[in-house]
C-alpha cells in the first residue's frame, strides 16, 4: 500500500495549519509551476482522481470504463492517482501513481486531461489552461460546503476559492446555484446529471439481482434496505482524518427490522471503524450502482445518497437522530425535513415506521423528490459530455 499513517498526521497538521498550510501552497504550487513549465503536456494522457485517490469508484470510474471500451480512445493512456496500488485497473493502457508522492505532480503536469470527483491537483493553486480539469463532484449538496462549511481547515477553504474547473457537473439547478457559489473560480457549470449515476438507468436483470443477493447471502422471501448514513466532521480523529460510527439499536429493534428486512450496512469512505453493527456490513463493495440496484428502500441521514437513489423511483427514508447538532455544527442548505421524505427522530422510531411501511405511498414522494432534484432524464449525457469535451482538447 501506498498509505502510510505518518503520511496521514503529516497531511492532517499541514491541512488544519494555516502557516503550514501556506508553506504547502507557496512550495508544491511552484515546484508544479516549474514541472508544468519543463513537461510537455500530453493531450492523449488522462488523469483520473476518485476521493482523493482513495478509491477506484464513482463517476472517475464511470467515465474511464466508457472510454476504455470506446475505440475513438484507443490512442489514449490512462492513469489513476491512487494510495493504494491495489485499486488500478489491471490492463495494458491504465497504470497507477501514487498521489502522495512527489512523482505525482510530474504526472499532473504531462497529463492533459483530468477527471476527478474531489481535488485532482491535491489542493495547491494551479493556473493557465494547458490542462482539461474535469470535475464530477460527488453528489447533490445537502451540508455545508467550503466557504460555507464552519470549521472547514485552512487547505481546503483556499481550494474552494481557487480551484478552476473547464466543467463541473451538477444534477439541477439547486446544486447548480451551490457550485457557483462555493467554487466562484470554476469555468462552467452545467446541469448534466452524474456520470456516476448513467448505470441507474438500466434495469437489473432479476437473475443478476438474485446472483448478487447470492452473494451477500441475502434472503429472497424479504426486502433489502440499503442503510447508509454520512460522517460527522466533527468527530474525526485529528491524526488518520477518520471518524468512528456506532450503531445505536437496541435488541429489539434490530429482532423486529431484520424479521421483516434484509439490511445492508454502507459506512462512509471516511468511517474507520463501525460499532455495533448487526448488518450485513457493504462498506467495501465496490459497485454501490449495484447495491442501489438490488434494494428496495434506502434509509440515511444526511447523504447525498438520496439523491442517486431516487433516481430508481423507490423509496428514501431519513433517519434524524442528531439533526440539531448536525445542523449546528455542519450546516445544511435545507431542513430535511422540508425534503418530503418521510423520517424519524429516534432509531426506534424509525423501526415502527418501516415495519408498517407503505411502498406504494412513498414511491409516490420519491416520484417528486427525483422531479425536484434530479430533473435529467438522459442519464448518458455527462458521460457523452465530458468525451466529448477531451475528444475536442
Amino acid at each position: 500500500m501506498f498509505n502510510m499513517l505518518g503520511i496521514q498526521q503529516l497531511a492532517s497538521r499541514i491541512k488544519n495549519s494555516e502557516f503550514l498550510g501556506r508553506i504547502y501552497i507557496f512550495v508544491l504550487s511552484n515546484y508544479f509551476k516549474i514541472l508544468d513549465s519543463l513537461i510537455k503536456t500530453d493531450k492523449k494522457q488522462i488523469l483520473f482522481v476518485s476521493f482523493s485517490g482513495r478509491q477506484y469508484s464513482d463517476s472517475p470510474r464511470a467515465v474511464y470504463e466508457r472510454m476504455v471500451k470506446d475505440p475513438r480512445f484507443d490512442n489514449y493512456r490512462f492513469i489513476w492517482g491512487v494510495r493504494d496500488a491495489e485499486l488500478v485497473p489491471s490492463n495494458d493502457r491504465t497504470t497507477g501513481v501514487n498521489i502522495n508522492s512527489f512523482s505525482y505532480y510530474r504526472t499532473l503536469a504531462k497529463s492533459g486531461i483530468w477527471i476527478g470527483n474531489t481535488s485532482v491537483e491535491r489542493l495547491i493553486h494551479v493556473s493557465g489552461r494547458k490542462h482539461l480539469y474535469l470535475q464530477t463532484w460527488h453528489g447533490i449538496p445537502l451540508k455545508h460546503l467550503g466557504p460555507d462549511e464552519p470549521g472547514l481547515n485552512f487547505l481546503t477553504r483556499y481550494w474552494y476559492k481557487h480551484a478552476q474547473f473547464d466543467l463541473l457537473t451538477a444534477s439541477g439547478e439547486y446544486d447548480q446555484q451551490i457550485f457557483q457559489h462555493i467554487f466562484p473560480g470554476s469555468r462552467g457549470t452545467q446541469i448534466t446529471g452524474l456520470p456516476r449515476n448513467e448505470n441507474l438507468g438500466n434495469q437489473m436483470s432479476d437473475r443478476v439481482k438474485q446472483s448478487i443477493k447470492k452473494v451477500l447471502n441475502l434472503d429472497e422471501n424479504k426486502r433489502t434496505i440499503l442503510f447508509a448514513p454520512t460522517f460527522r466532521e466533527y468527530q474525526q480523529d485529528s491524526s488518520s482524518g477518520e471518524t468512528t460510527l456506532t450503531l445505536d439499536f437496541n435488541d429489539n429493534d434490530i429482532m423486529r427490522l431484520l424479521d421483516k428486512y434484509n439490511v445492508l450496512f454502507r459506512g462512509h469512505y471516511f468511517v474507520g471503524k463501525t460499532k455495533n453493527n448487526p448488518f450485513v456490513d457493504v462498506s467495501k463493495y465496490q459497485n454501490l450502482n449495484e447495491l442501489m440496484q438490488i434494494s428496495d428502500l434506502l434509509v440515511t441521514d444526511y447523504s447525498s445518497i438520496m439523491f442517486d437513489f431516487s433516481l430508481l423511483h423507490k423509496p428514501v427514508f431519513l433517519l434524524l437522530e442528531d439533526l440539531q447538532e448536525y445542523s449546528d455544527k455542519r450546516g445544511l442548505y435545507i431542513d430535511p425535513r422540508q425534503l418530503g421524505l418521510s423520517f424519524a427522530t429516534t432509531t426506534t422510531g424509525m423501526v415502527d415506521a418501516l415495519v408498517k411501511f407503505s411502498f406504494s405511498v412513498e414511491s409516490k414522494k420519491a416520484e417528486e423528490f427525483v422531479r425536484r432534484f434530479n430533473p435529467i432524464s438522459d442519464f448518458g449525457l455527462a458521460t457523452r459530455l465530458l468525451e466529448e469535451k477531451v475528444l475536442q482538447f
